[in-house]
C-alpha cells in the first residue's frame, strides 16, 4: 500500500496541478498552476496532510506547542496537523490586524514564548510565509521550523524564507517538479495501439459534453484519427485503443464544462511534426512543445475548449 506521502503527492497531482498558460500575481506567466487548497480542503487530502506534516515534524525532532501560518493557505494545514497530533494547537495569522474586538493579528493559540511551526501551502516568492514568520515573532512566539507543502522552485523564493526563518530551518514537503512529474506519470500509463496517436490516460473512458456533435466528431475522427465505434442521436463513441472517448451533446442537464487541466492526451513519436500538423488544421495550441525530464510535452485545445496533451517520451 502506498505511504501517506505517496498518496498525498498523487492527490496533489490529480486535484491541484494544471497545465496550460496562466497569469501569475507577479504579472508573469507560467505553463502550470498549483492550487493546493483543492487538496488540503479535500476530506482525504486533509487527513493525508495532517499525517505527512506530523511525520516530518517528528522526524526532525521538533516539539512545537502550535502550528499555523498566513490565512488562508495555511489554515487547513494547521487544523489537519492539530487533529492528527492531538496535542499540537493551531493558529492563523491575519493579513492585517482587526480594527475591532481584540484587534489581534494572530487568532487561536498565541501563548508568548511558545514553540511553533510556521506552515504554508504554496511557496512562490515566499512573501506570505515571511509575513507569517514576522507576525509570529512580533507576538512573542518562538519559531522551531518553517514548512511548505509545495515549493515553486522557479520563483526562487527559498532564500527569502530561509533568511526570515533563520536560525529555524525551512523544509518543503514537495517541489513543483515532484507534482508535475507525478501528474504526467499518472496521465501517461503505457497504452496499446490506438488511432493515429496513442492515447494517454489512467482511466478507461473519457466523456466530453459538446455543443456541436458533427464538429466534435470530425475533430476527434479526422484531425486526431480516432475510430468511430458507435453513433446514435446525441452520442458518439470513439476508439483510441486502450481508452474510449465518448461525445455527448449538450443538454439541459449536461453542459460543456472544459477545465484548464489537461486530463487526457496522446503519445506521439515526433511532437514537433504533430504540432505542425495541428496548426495546419487550425487547432489552437495552448502550450508549444516544452522539454521535460521524460521527453517533450505540449497542450492543445479541442473545438469545445477541452485541454489535451501531446507527449513525446525519450527513447
Amino acid at each position: 500500500m502506498a505511504s501517506a506521502r505517496e498518496q498525498l503527492l498523487s492527490l496533489l497531482a490529480i486535484k491541484s496541478f494544471k497545465l496550460g498558460e496562466f497569469k501569475l500575481s507577479s504579472g508573469g506567466t507560467s505553463d502550470y498552476y498549483i492550487d493546493c487548497r483543492t487538496t488540503t480542503l479535500d476530506a482525504q487530502g486533509a487527513r493525508l496532510v495532517g499525517e505527512v506534516f506530523l511525520q516530518e515534524i517528528r522526524q526532525h525532532g521538533w516539539k512545537p506547542q502550535a502550528i499555523g501560518g498566513m490565512t488562508m493557505g495555511a489554515d487547513p494545514i494547521a487544523v489537519s496537523v492539530a487533529i492528527a497530533s492531538g496535542d499540537i494547537h493551531a493558529f492563523l495569522v491575519r493579513k492585517a490586524e482587526k480594527q475591532h474586538g481584540t484587534a489581534q493579528r494572530i487568532e487561536g493559540f498565541r501563548e508568548r514564548g511558545a514553540s511553533v511551526v510556521i506552515v504554508d501551502d504554496v511557496c512562490t516568492t515566499g512573501s506570505s510565509t515571511v509575513q507569517a514568520i514576522e507576525a509570529a515573532r512580533q507576538a512573542g512566539l518562538n519559531i522551531t521550523g518553517v514548512m511548505c507543502l509545495v515549493e515553486r522552485t522557479e520563483a526562487n523564493g527559498r532564500p527569502n524564507v530561509e533568511k526570515a526563518a533563520a536560525p529555524a530551518p525551512f523544509l518543503t514537503v514537495f517541489t513543483d517538479r515532484d507534482v508535475r512529474e507525478q501528474h504526467l506519470r499518472m496521465n501517461a500509463a503505457q497504452p496499446e495501439s490506438g488511432g493515429r496517436w496513442n492515447m494517454i490516460g489512467k482511466l478507461g473512458f473519457f466523456m466530453f459534453v459538446v455543443k456541436d456533435m458533427d464538429r466534435a466528431t470530425q475533430f476527434y475522427r479526422d484531425v486526431l484519427g480516432l475510430k468511430v465505434s458507435f453513433q446514435s442521436p446525441g452520442w458518439t463513441a470513439l476508439d483510441a485503443g486502450n481508452i474510449n472517448v465518448g461525445l455527448h451533446s449538450e443538454s439541459e442537464h449536461l453542459k460543456v464544462h472544459p477545465t484548464e487541466s489537461a486530463q487526457c492526451g496522446f503519445y506521439v513519436d515526433d511532437i514537433q511534426k504533430a504540432i505542425s500538423e495541428l496548426k495546419t488544421k487550425g487547432v489552437h495550441i495552448l502550450m508549444p512543445p516544452k522539454k521535460e525530464d521524460f521527453g517533450w510535452l505540449a497542450v492543445f485545445q479541442d473545438p469545445d475548449g477541452y485541454h489535451l496533451q501531446l507527449c513525446q517520451v525519450n527513447k
